[in-house]
């Protein structure tokens, strides 16, 4: 078992924010054109403590670049390079075997490793009722259950692609066509660092004040790679057609109190070069009541499963999602098991009352209970805490993940300790 003991790397420079991203700060070079840069530093200790193998590391992350924009046309150029190092080789940067000297498979994983990438590259057209985006960029799609840019780790998923999103009133389209998926295992995580296919997100519908409804439609054909036939790849079995719908709405209920409600639905089939045949549903419905500063979310999501699937059972998966946000922070159920996932959740997040020190103190507690969608097996539990707070212009996170394994892992027990400077 490790021990809690944050070096002074740790207490130096590290709790932090968990999702923020740059937010830029543009200024006028000429009347027509102004620059933004682009500078995100975010330092981190995170120690590991499984039954069978434990880790820390810790790492920096420098994110860079800048955005020039021509106001008269609503062109703008983006470039950004991310580079993370780490101290130390107490960690394995990878859950899979690669020549890197990252690979340590006597160490539970911590997937920070050492990077330098070029993160996004992109031409963007915006105007109020269309935007138009090329090249290595950022998407983040509703709640991020199918698609996102997984924030958490240090180095973010992105994507080559052409987008457009356009509105019409309320009704909004988002279309995007990709050839490449850039991993969170960074330049050194070959063979899985990216992966290549033909990747098609739709979503659209009405978007309006207090409510939204909204189909989508996600195909993914991977094309086949190198490690497909490596213990734990996906690869080409991640080639899934998944079409669903999601709802949102805002209740009032009085001074300083609401109801939110958020569901969707979903159903998955295999598609393009998958070679096994599997239909399974998803689900999820999230009734959150707001009081003041504090709101209480109840969770019940379904990642259904298959049982006559070609080759055993196969479940729903969400090989795009930001996977870190959903079914625990301790990561056990990053690929949904084979039996499908029943995760019911009960989550309290609040702001705390104002103090002359810490500002914006932010807090966030979680219990899961996950089971088996076929069969019902309980696999387990999990606590989930967070405390966030700022001291310009640093943000600060101290957070913990404790899973209780019953059917399904090992018990792991996860600390972070974080800090991000962003400008």
């Amino acid at each position: 078992m490790t021990c809690f003991r944050p070096a002074i790397f740790a207490l130096s420079l590290t709790t932090c924010a968990t999702t923020a991203q740059a937010q830029t700060h543009p200024f006028a070079l000429d009347e027509q054109l102004t620059l933004a840069p682009i500078v995100d530093v975010r330092a981190r200790w995170e120690d590991v403590d499984a039954t069978s193998r434990d880790a820390h590391a810790e790492s920096l992350r420098l994110r860079a670049g800048a955005e020039l924009t021509h106001k008269p046309s609503h062109i703008s150029l983006l470039v950004e390079g991310t580079g993370t190092t780490h101290f130390g080789s107490g960690f394995s940067g990878f859950s899979y075997a690669t020549p890197s000297d990252q690979y340590r498979p006597n160490r539970a994983t911590i997937a920070d490793g050492s990077t330098v990438a070029l993160n996004r590259l992109q031409l963007r057209y915006a105007t109020r009722p269309l935007t138009a985006t090329v090249g290595r960029q950022r998407i983040i799609l509703d709640d991020q259950r199918f698609v996102g840019n997984a924030p958490w780790r240090q180095t973010e998923q992105t994507f080559d692609a052409a987008r457009i999103q356009t509105a019409l009133g309320p009704l909004v389209l988002d279309a995007t066509h990709a050839i490449r998926q850039n991993t969170v295992n960074g330049s050194d995580g070959a063979p899985r660092d990216h992966l290549r296919g033909d990747f098609t997100f739709i979503t659209g519908g009405i978007v309006a004040k207090q409510a939204s409804l909204k189909g989508f439609a996600y195909l993914l054909d991977y094309e086949s790679t190198p490690f497909l036939n490596q213990p734990g790849a996906r690869s080409q079995l991640d080639s899934s057609q998944t079409y669903g719908l999601r709802a949102t709405t805002t209740l009032p209920l009085g001074h300083h109190a609401s109801l939110a409600l958020a569901g969707s639905l979903a159903w998955q089939s295999s598609y393009g070069r998958n070679p096994n045949t599997y239909a399974a549903t998803y689900s999820s419905i999230e009734p959150a009541l707001t009081l003041g500063q504090h709101t209480l979310t109840l969770t019940r999501e379904v990642l259904g499963a298959d049982a006559r699937a070609q080759g055993g059972a196969w479940s729903f998966q969400t090989p795009l999602s930001s996977l870190h946000k959903f079914n625990g922070w301790a990561d056990v159920f990053l690929t949904t098991p084979a039996n499908g996932l029943r995760d019911h959740a009960v989550t309290l997040t609040g702001k705390l009352p104002k103090i002359e020190a810490l500002p914006r103190v932010t807090y966030t507690v979680a219990h899961h209970w996950f089971d088996a969608d076929l069969g019902g097996a309980h696999y387990g539990k999990e606590i989930n805490a967070s405390l966030g707070f700022s001291t310009k212009p640093i943000n600060w996170l101290l957070k913990f993940a404790q899973y209780q394994a019953r059917g399904f892992g090992s018990d792991t027990r996860k600390i972070w300790v974080q800090a991000e400077f962003v400008f």
